[in-house]
């Protein structure tokens, strides 16, 4: 079982503050400081969720040996409400680091009001998220120069996410799949890149500019 400092340390590893383990691991923030600091004997329901929570993000616990980021991860978000729980993922992975989303293939005329909201809040933290759609799209959720098109002969309504060193892909249409690798992630950032500087801003002029 690990004890409070491997915790500890695995949040570090995330960037995650026990508020966001809190979260992932469906209890009270006070719980995981309690844990965290021995003033309570956890219950091993308890334990089992912080350790899912963990391995769920690619931590691994090494008896007492400590806590380590797998190099190569295959993460897998199902079920319902799948792609909202991968936006937290990307949200709390990138909150802190205010560096760059990119999402290929988008179409925001299929986005729910909870995942508009999900992006909304990822940019209003900073982080800057970018979006390759169709030339004609039927709906753009965020002002129109975060956008560029695809021509209709290369677009694919396949979504692909790049951030940090994940790149992330759709599969079946029902599941969001994961893939840690920093290089396969850069390679796909600089093709992003050159889209982005090879085609033009959507036409939606009842979108905002930004302030």
């Amino acid at each position: 079982m690990p004890t409070g400092k491997q915790i500890k340390a695995a949040r570090a590893l995330l960037s995650w503050d026990a508020a966001d383990l809190a979260e992932k691991a469906s209890m009270r923030r006070e719980t995981v400081l309690s844990v965290e600091n021995g003033n309570a004997v956890p219950r091993p329901i308890t334990m089992e969720k912080i350790i899912k929570a963990f391995n769920d993000a690619g931590v691994e616990f090494n008896g007492d040996r400590g806590v380590e980021l797998r190099d190569d991860i295959v993460r897998k978000f199902e079920g319902e409400g799948y792609y909202l729980r991968f936006l937290d993922e990307v949200h709390s992975c990138m909150r802190e680091k205010k560096g760059s989303v990119l999402f290929f293939n988008v179409d925001d005329s299929l986005s729910s009001q909870e995942i508009i909201q999900a992006n909304t809040r990822m940019i209003e933290d900073g982080i800057k998220c970018r979006y390759l759609c169709k030339e004609k799209p039927d709906k753009l959720n965020h002002p129109v120069e975060f956008y560029r098109t695809v021509p209709e002969e290369h677009y694919r309504n396949g979504l692909l996410v790049v951030y940090d060193n994940y790149l992330a892909a759709l599969a079946r249409g029902k599941m969001m799949v994961v893939f840690k690798n920093a290089d396969v992630a850069d390679s796909v950032r600089k093709l992003f890149g050159l889209i982005w500087s090879q085609n033009k801003m959507p036409e939606a002029p009842n979108v905002p500019p930004t302030k």
